[in-house]
């Protein structure tokens, strides 16, 4: 297919301009409205667009859309895309992963603000007034800063931190890094003088810090959220800071944005808000224009595919297997909640890409949300540290097995697809069978009579309805597994109820 003209909205670094330019005609415009984007695609002169988060890229522009073959987004997150749309004309839409410093060092910059009340002594001096004792900050060196995801910008701002002095301990089940304190979620709630967030919006995520959460911090605590709105609730966020538990926040992303004019953190002396400047600085623009444009180019000239957050290709006939190696990924990156050192994929499918693919992108789904694809899940999962390795098996001709090395010892799950069925066949080695699919109670235990009878009477004493139920064990007496499909998802005090159960080893809620 002939190339076409690229397509630029929204303001782009000039480095990324003339990068595209090398090789392709470019068009640049802004502020363009809905009818006015629509009507320009429908032209088909466009072979690709690229925007950043001002463009609206609706269900009409892309249904108008002639010849469009890539939507960039120089940026990590889609959410001005249509993105069902463009996959349902075939438009592979392209993200960008950002910055890792820029973000990090805003994130330093909003605690200096926040805890120094700079922006607050700054509008009183600017209206003639010099309130010296009423912007008493908190000195930063010594105090302890709790950081939530130690990824590319949660590490960096470890490091920052460390310093300037602070005391860095670290939540993030999938990552180990000596160089930091390593504590559960609710240690570092109890023990951080300041909280920062750094993990991507997920369902587990989403108002992650609510009120029951800024309970159980310390007194005085300040919150940093330079990740995405809706991990804190803001409603919540804004109650604390009034009752002075918090001492002061500093907010970069909204759960809405534009902030609306009822948020009630607008309302607050002690708040930084900023309009999601995270990777707004010139090095990063510039980065990020970069990346985009050099991946545009290599789609649009060889084909090449970086990064596409709906986009794979597989043959016909094989979606089946990515489906099963997803599920059987997913299923084991919630089951052990443990720093990972290895992943290790075994089959026989000769397709066996497809295999790998289905298994990484299903188990960093959990760590990454929604910047992880299955083309550049390999780079991330390995961007934890964690190996990746393979093995064919000739005899495992529709059996796909995953093996995971942790902290705690290793695990594995087997399955299988029959009839178009993605089905679970073993776990840690002991046989079973069970659909991959739905709400599932994962059960350990200790082979004793009686154990299965009383979480299934736990479970209905509780409401909770059992759909069917699949057992396995190693022997007679030894460990034992059960898979549970139940019909509604069990609150976390139903799975401590079942841990409490005499012989049960292990409960956990698996969603497939």
């Amino acid at each position: 297919m002939k190339n076409g003209k690229i397509l630029v909205c929204d303001e782009l670094d000039r480095a990324g301009i003339e990068k595209l330019k090398e090789h392709f005609e470019v068009e640049e415009r802004k502020k363009l409205e809905e009818r006015e984007l629509a009507e320009l695609l429908s032209s088909g002169e466009f072979s690709a667009l690229i925007v950043r988060s001002a463009t609206k890229v609706t269900k009409k522009a892309i249904e108008n859309s002639k010849n469009l073959r890539v939507i960039g987004r120089a940026g990590i997150g889609v959410d001005n895309i249509d993105v069902k749309t463009a996959t349902e004309k075939g438009i592979v839409v392209m993200n960008t992963l950002g910055a890792a410093m820029t973000t990090a060092e805003h994130t330093l910059a909003m605690l200096f603000a926040i805890a120094r009340k700079i922006p607050q002594a700054h509008l009183s001096i600017k209206s003639g007034k010099w309130e010296k004792s009423k912007f008493i900050g908190k000195e930063l060196h010594g105090k302890t800063i709790g950081i939530i995801g130690l990824g590319n910008i949660g590490r960096k701002v470890a490091e920052l931190s460390k310093a300037i002095g602070m005391n860095v301990i670290f939540y993030d089940p999938f990552v180990e890094d000596e160089r930091f304190e390593k504590v559960s979620f609710q240690e570092l709630l109890k023990r951080a003088d300041i909280i920062t967030i750094h993990v991507p919006l997920t369902d587990k995520t989403k108002n992650m810090i609510g009120e029951k959460e800024f309970e159980e911090m310390k007194d005085g605590v300040i919150i940093i959220n330079c990740a995405r709105g809706g991990i804190i609730d803001e409603t919540a966020l804004a109650k604390y800071i009034e009752k002075k538990k918090v001492w002061g926040a500093a907010i970069d992303v909204f759960e809405k944005e534009p902030i609306t004019p009822d948020n009630p953190l607008l309302k607050l002396e002690d708040v930084v808000l900023t309009p999601h400047l995270g990777a707004s600085t010139v090095e990063g623009q510039k980065n990020t224009a970069i990346e985009i444009a050099e991946k545009i180019i290599k789609f649009l000239k060889f084909g090449i595919i970086q990064d596409a957050v709906n986009f794979f290709p597989i043959p016909e006939g094989k979606k089946q297997f990515f489906d099963l190696g997803e599920k059987l990924g997913s299923f084991m990156s919630q089951a052990y909640n443990f720093p990972v050192k290895e992943i290790k994929i075994i089959t026989g499918i000769p397709e066996s890409y497809i295999v790998k693919s289905g298994v990484l992108y299903g188990f960093g789904k959990n760590i990454f949300g929604e910047i992880i694809t299955p083309l550049n899940a390999e780079n991330l999962i390995k961007s934890k540290g964690i190996s990746i390795g393979e093995k064919n098996e000739k005899e495992f001709q529709n059996y796909v097995k995953v093996e995971i090395e942790t902290s705690e010892g290793r695990f594995s799950i087997g399955g299988t697809v029959i009839n178009g069925s993605c089905r679970i066949t073993e776990i840690n080695s002991m046989r079973l069978e069970a659909n991959a699919e739905g709400n599932i109670i994962f059960l350990e235990n200790e082979d004793k009579p009686g154990v299965v009878g009383k979480i299934g009477t736990f479970l209905g004493d509780n409401m909770i309805n059992i759909a069917s139920i699949h057992l396995g064990r190693e022997r007679p007496g030894g460990k034992a597994v059960a898979l549970i499909n139940v019909d509604s998802v069990p609150k976390p005090e139903i799975l401590e109820g079942l841990k409490k159960i005499k012989n049960v080893l292990r409960a956990t809620f698996i969603k497939l």
